[in-house]
């Protein structure tokens, strides 16, 4: 059986917060996905565990916009990184997000990969909404 994904992610750089269990903590958006069970790919300096329940603000300055909702982490890897210490990657899956915010902001990232460079190449998940 194969393990590749059956979905697609998009590359967004971004800041997050998130919230769990009374702790606050940021990190930086890797990737998203609104397809499949939708969710992102957050780097940070600190682990939250796996079934830990997040609350979460997604800050996209390239577009202006910031979706917040609620999480659930899935997956969990640690990064040893040179001098810099120990890197975590953590996999949070939507389980209460605005759909209407996420439309908005795949037509933004439509509307931004159509008009930057490489344009007129296929964009893969944000040719369409989800909803």
């Amino acid at each position: 059986m194969s393990n590749k994904r059956s979905y697609d992610r998009l590359d967004v750089m971004g800041t997050v917060d998130l919230k769990s269990q009374g702790h606050t903590y940021r990190g930086y958006l890797q990737n998203i996905s609104f397809t499949g069970f939708g969710g992102f790919s957050v780097v940070t300096l600190e682990k939250i565990a796996p079934g830990a329940a997040v609350e979460f603000d997604i800050n996209i300055p390239a577009l202006g916009e910031t979706l917040g909702g609620l999480g659930v982490v899935r997956y969990l890897s640690q990064v040893d990184k040179h001098n810099k210490g120990k890197i975590f990657i953590l996999g949070v899956e939507f389980t209460d997000v605005n759909k209407d915010i996420v439309a908005h902001i795949l037509r933004k990232l439509q509307i931004a990969l159509s008009s930057g460079p490489g344009k007129g190449k296929p964009h893969g998940p944000v040719d369409f909404i989800p909803f």
